[in-house]
């Protein structure tokens, strides 16, 4: 996984933690390596719109 994230393995394991909160590039990074990807979905509320 660190080589196909192109992370330190240390660094990967530290930041996938209980006690880490990984940023949504590590994330993204990680889900590109098991072929999976991450999409942003818009939610039932929409921002800036009148009702």
């Amino acid at each position: 996984m660190a080589r196909a994230t192109g992370r330190h393995e240390k660094t990967l394991y530290k930041s996938l933690s209980s006690k880490e909160n990984p940023n949504l590039k590590t994330l993204m990074d990680v889900a590109e390596a098991m072929g999976m990807r991450i999409p942003l979905v818009p939610t039932d509320k929409h921002y800036g719109h009148n009702a």
